[in-house]
């Protein structure tokens, strides 16, 4: 099906060159994901002071997980994923973000990013996409000044294709393609 629209991975490196217009990759916004200093007290105060509420999170464990938020293996990573509540019959646009604090091992718990360095900055905002035709994508990524961090490889639950790129910008961008259902 062709829509005319240019796409999302084009748009986000700055240029629809690698893409027809009539392109079919698509991708939807799955959450942001805010790396932090203090997972709790983040927590609390997206709680306390917008009342958005809390659905999940807990320790990433999975090395393909912890790599794509930043972390080394031998890192602690917890995470929270909240969302906002309806405003007067309004629906949240954004259905919700996570939040991840990354701490111990033997490097220091963020390190500054650097050419080559997939260390995560505290403050930093992940982009995570929910994408068709990931393998496209990573290719366009690197034709267009992106660099890729993880390459496609399948998730720990086996569900989908995990795949993580820095932008021309130093935005980290995280992508899963779900897999069929058998």
């Amino acid at each position: 099906m062709k829509t005319g629209f240019i796409a999302l991975a084009a748009v986000l490196f700055g240029s629809a060159a690698a893409f027809a217009q009539d392109s079919d990759i698509r991708a939807n916004l799955s959450n942001p994901i805010l790396i932090v200093k203090d997972l709790d007290a983040s927590v609390n105060f997206y709680l306390s002071c917008f009342g958005f509420e809390r659905t999940g999170g807990g320790e990433i464990t999975a090395d393909v997980s912890k790599r794509t938020v930043g972390a080394a293996p031998d890192q602690t990573a917890r995470s929270a994923y909240i969302r906002a509540k309806p405003l007067q019959n309004r629906e949240p646009r954004l259905t919700g973000f996570a939040i991840v604090e990354i701490s111990g091992g033997d490097e220091p718990a963020i390190l500054p990013r650097v050419d080559g360095d997939n260390g995560a900055i505290h403050g930093e905002v992940i982009l995570s996409l929910i994408v068709e035709r990931i393998e496209d994508i990573v290719t366009c990524a690197m034709a267009n000044g992106g660099s890729v961090l993880n390459e496609p490889e399948p998730s720990s639950s086996g569900k989908s294709v995990i795949a993580s790129l820095v932008d021309p910008g130093g935005v980290r961008i995280e992508m899963y393609e779900y897999l069929p259902e058998d």
